[in-house]
């Protein structure tokens, strides 16, 4: 006997066709863009330590910190949303 055949009116199973994440390259050039950020806070921080007043080279390494926290935002964001799509529909979670 042949297998039913997706759309088939005699087949009610919803069944799942692919389950997983979206790509993180939609967020390459976010990445690279914070990536640079970092790199040129941290490199000014410490080719500057010894021109700068001490707690200026603090400064600029800790606001190292916001572009990481964006990276690791997006990273989070699109590792947590999953696609199911299934013979009946599309979820989004």
């Amino acid at each position: 006997m042949d297998s039913p055949v997706v759309g088939d009116p005699g087949s009610n199973e919803e069944k799942v066709l692919w389950e997983g994440h979206s790509s993180h390259i939609v967020n390459l050039p976010v990445f690279i863009v914070c990536g640079l950020a970092i790199g040129l806070l941290l490199g000014t921080a410490i080719t500057l330590q010894n021109r700068l007043p001490s707690n200026l080279g603090l400064v600029l390494a800790g606001l190292s910190v916001i572009p990481l926290s964006v990276m690791i935002g997006k990273w989070l964001r699109n590792r947590c949303r999953r696609y199911e799509v299934t013979t009946e529909r599309i979820h989004l979670r």
